[in-house]
């Protein structure tokens, strides 16, 4: 079941109803459960029957993420766990910013006996 929100800014939200069958209590992100194709290879995409998985972990790059769950993931014993979790718009985070290093001072200072005179061009040993 998909559903569709507008948003005041004008944006428009599409949530989907998922069952999650496991998951981090607290968890705040849904990833696609595994499954098997008819073939018997690893599945790609949706769950055919929508299970999910909770995770307290945001990898929003991994080709099984969903997206945001409404309210945190809690288990109850005996009950099945349906949820709704954001498709889109999926949040865009500013790039870190870039720091810049000053590069070392190419001087080498080194425990010596040995002292140079710049003037005389001479060395002494102390």
């Amino acid at each position: 079941m998909i559903h569709q929100r507008q948003l005041p800014t004008g944006d428009v939200q599409t949530w989907q109803r998922i069952e999650i069958v496991s998951g981090n209590t607290g968890g705040r992100w849904a990833y696609w459960a595994a499954w098997k194709a008819k073939d018997g290879r690893p599945g790609i995409g949706p769950h055919p029957e929508l299970k999910a998985i909770a995770d307290k972990i945001f990898n929003g790059d991994a080709a099984h993420f969903i997206g945001m769950l409404d309210i945190p993931y809690v288990r109850l014993p005996g009950q099945i766990a349906l949820s709704w979790v954001c498709l889109s718009p999926t949040r865009s985070y500013p790039p870190p910013p870039q720091i810049e290093f000053e590069p070392k001072p190419s001087i080498r200072y080194e425990k010596s006996k040995e002292v140079f005179d710049v003037d005389t061009q001479t060395s002494r040993k102390l």
